[in-house]
């Protein structure tokens, strides 16, 4: 089974409640790590323990392993931080997703710039696809980023994604 409409949109609904909320941090907070989890039809919050960057990566690939015996899909998020050799920082949103029968890796990456005091936080660019940790450049991306916009969409905080690309 290759990557349907469902394990995208569920991706980019955990994306768009990511961004919601790393909209409400202060400047030197982080997102605290979840998931949402689909059973039964169903969605459902998922917590996960929040660490050091490297401890809540790990814990977001234990809840994901977790959760593909209890649901019939499900995506975690968590926020990481990458600096250049100049010494510049990009902030990341890491989303991983899964639904019963993939039999590939899933995730998404997506750049932003936090929240400054009274401004918005910043999207960069469009989501990164991963499929088996290759990156999806081909025009097969396309209709891939339509499921994910249109997840994306379906969360309160998605009508803000415009406002919050930093698109010039």
């Amino acid at each position: 089974m290759k990557l349907t409409s469902v394990v995208l949109q569920i991706a980019g609904f955990v994306l768009a409640h990511g961004a919601n909320s790393a909209e409400e941090l202060g400047e030197d907070e982080r997102l605290i790590p979840f998931g949402m989890a689909v059973v039964k039809g169903n969605q459902n919050l998922i917590r996960i323990d929040s660490g050091s960057e490297t401890e809540e990566i790990a814990n977001c690939k234990n809840k994901l392993e977790s959760q593909k015996l209890l649901s019939e899909a499900c995506a975690v998020i968590y926020q990481s931080t990458k600096t250049s050799k100049g010494g510049d920082s990009s902030y990341i949103f890491n989303v991983a997703a899964w639904e019963r029968g993939m039999d590939v890796d899933f995730r998404l990456v997506q750049i932003f710039q936090p929240s400054a005091k009274g401004e918005m936080i910043k999207i960069v660019g469009e989501p990164l696809l991963f499929v088996n940790d290759e990156i999806v450049t081909d025009q097969s991306a396309m209709p891939l980023l339509g499921f994910v916009f249109s997840g994306l969409t379906q969360h309160p905080g998605g009508k803000l994604w415009d406002e919050w690309n930093a698109k010039t």
